[in-house]
C-alpha cells in the first residue's frame, strides 16, 4: 500500500483532542462547501460525507461522559449540513431555471414564430371553392348519354363551343 490515505477511510484520533480537531475541520469544510455552492461552483461532497461519518463514529465510540463535550460541536455540524443543503438546493434551482434574459428571448422567439406562422397561414389560405349544387340522381347519367349521342352524330358540343369562340374572335 502506498503512503496515501483512502478517501473512504479517514482516521480520526481516538482522543478527545483529535476528535475535536477533526470536528472543527469538518465544520470548516461544510462552511467552504456552502460558500462554493452559493457561488454556483461544483462541490464534491463525497469526501465531506466520509469525514462526517468518521467523526460521528469516533464520537459514538467514546464513553458517554466524554462524548457529551461534543454536543455543541455536533449541533453546529448538523446546522452547517442543513445550511449546505439549502444552499445546494437554491443553487440547483437557480442553475436549472432560465434567467430573465433567457425567458425574454424565448418569449420573443415565440412571438416571432407565432407571427411567422400567422403570416404563412394568411399567405397559404385560399378561399374554398364555391359549393356546387348538389347533383340530383341521374344528372351525371344524362350528361354521359348526351355526349354519347353527340359522338354518334359526329358532334361534340364542347368542340362546337370552342369553334364558335374561335370564330367570333377571328371575326371580331
Amino acid at each position: 500500500m502506498t503512503g496515501r490515505r483512502s478517501e473512504t477511510t479517514m482516521e480520526v484520533a481516538a482522543t478527545p483532542e483529535g476528535i475535536g480537531a477533526a470536528l472543527t475541520q469538518v465544520i470548516s469544510l461544510i462552511v467552504t462547501a456552502e460558500r462554493m455552492s452559493a457561488d454556483y461552483q461544483l462541490v464534491n461532497l463525497n469526501s465531506l460525507d466520509h469525514r462526517v461519518a468518521a467523526v460521528c463514529e469516533a464520537i459514538t465510540a467514546l464513553p458517554e461522559e466524554e462524548a457529551r463535550q461534543f454536543r455543541s460541536g455536533m449541533r453546529a455540524l448538523m446546522d452547517g449540513l442543513d445550511r449546505l443543503e439549502v444552499a445546494t438546493r437554491e443553487a440547483y434551482r437557480a442553475l436549472s431555471s432560465p434567467t430573465a434574459a433567457e425567458e425574454a428571448a424565448s418569449l420573443t422567439e415565440l412571438a416571432v414564430s407565432t407571427r411567422a406562422s400567422a403570416a404563412y397561414a394568411r399567405a397559404l389560405s385560399v378561399a374554398p371553392p364555391p359549393m356546387s349544387e348538389p347533383s340530383r340522381p341521374g344528372d351525371e347519367r344524362r350528361r354521359v348519354d348526351r355526349r354519347f349521342q353527340d359522338r354518334r352524330k359526329g358532334q361534340d358540343r364542347r368542340q362546337e363551343d370552342r369553334r364558335d369562340g374561335e370564330a367570333s374572335e377571328a371575326g371580331g
